[in-house]
């Protein structure tokens, strides 16, 4: 299972695991608008990049927020999330 997040306000992403600290986030989408360092180019926009849940602010995706930055949601991203490494971050 993934969990869908948004990361610093202005990414919406699936995280997955990456070394013993760090997470990887599957870019969903991004919004200059919001702050986000990743460029309007498309291509760019749908990589991935690194960060550190003990450093970085995160919370979980809602349904709003995929309506917000306009994707299409999975119900997958909202079920329980099984990577424990994120359980004690706020």
């Amino acid at each position: 299972m993934q969990r869908a997040i948004v990361l610093n306000n202005h990414t919406l992403g699936v995280v997955y695991p990456f070394g013993d600290t760090m997470l990887q986030i599957q870019i969903l989408h991004t919004s200059v608008l919001r702050g986000s360092p990743i460029s309007g180019d498309p291509l760019a926009a749908m990589g991935t990049m690194m960060f550190n849940p003990e450093t970085d602010t995160f919370r979980e995706a809602t349904e709003q927020d995929f309506n917000d930055f306009r994707v299409v949601s999975n119900p997958d991203y909202f079920a329980e999330f099984v990577d424990t490494r994120l359980e004690n971050v706020t």
